[in-house]
């Protein structure tokens, strides 16, 4: 009985869409993959270019603030 519905499937068919299938998923997944990797470098980039601005702005500023200091302690001691 069973062996008969089992025969008369379309076995070809079934087996292209199975192969068809695993190829589109294994597409999906390397796409997901490499797309992860490729945001999460460029995000770290993007980190390290922010980071490197701030450390120069805040290098600036404290040559900035220590001539003024500078200075000003100068002017309080020629009084």
């Amino acid at each position: 009985m069973w062996t008969n519905l089992l025969k008369n499937l379309p076995w070809r068919s079934l087996l292209l869409a199975v192969v068809i299938n695993a190829f589109l998923i294994g597409l999906y997944y390397l796409g997901y993959k490499s797309g992860h990797e490729n945001a999460t470098r460029d995000g770290d980039k993007a980190v390290s270019e922010l980071q490197s601005a701030f450390d120069t702005y805040k290098t600036e500023q404290a040559t900035l603030e220590n001539a003024a200091l500078r200075a000003w302690a100068k002017r309080y001691q020629e009084q």
